[in-house]
């Protein structure tokens, strides 16, 4: 079975993110970054090009992804970033606060634009007649359901911080 997200088409059934094929052409990026630091490119110029390169294919449409990714391909990341930040590409962190990062930045991007794609996905706005606290967002929550759909991008950012 196969559900529409995001313009992405995922496989339920099937292994839809080759996790192991985007690391391994992250590890021949490795390999042009030792080249360029051994004709003398400095550890800061390194780090930019590792952005530029790297984490760009690391993150590449994780927002609709990363809520499908299990557990096991998570880790393989943070080994890899791990690495790189022995070998002093990267300062640090862990890939899920990249993806976080990039979470809370789209979920942003869409409450602020009406006019965004992803803006008629969201739910309508709940009116409450209490002020206990501050909330992230006033629109009404939607019944969370299967797994598949608390991976969902939206759900997900809808219930991030609901306590």
């Amino acid at each position: 079975t196969q559900y529409p997200l995001l313009f992405v088409i995922f496989a339920v059934l099937e292994r839809w993110w080759p996790i192991t094929n985007v690391l391994q052409s992250c590890a021949r990026s490795m390999y042009a970054l030792h080249v360029l630091r051994s004709h003398g490119l400095s550890s800061p110029d390194l780090q930019i090009v590792f952005k530029a390169v790297v984490v760009s294919k690391l993150t590449y449409a994780s927002c609709a992804w990363i809520g499908f990714a299990t557990a096991a391909d998570r880790n393989k990341i943070d080994k890899f970033l791990t690495r790189c930040t022995r070998l002093g590409y990267c300062k640090g962190g862990s890939f899920s606060d990249l993806c976080e990062l990039a979470d809370s930045r789209l979920f942003q991007k869409v409450m602020n634009n009406r006019d965004h794609l992803l803006n008629n996905y969201l739910p309508p706005h709940s009116e409450r007649t209490y002020d206990l606290r501050l909330r992230r967002h006033s629109l009404t929550l939607p019944v969370k359901g299967t797994k598949l759909n608390s991976s969902n991008f939206v759900i997900r950012l809808l219930f991030k911080d609901v306590y």
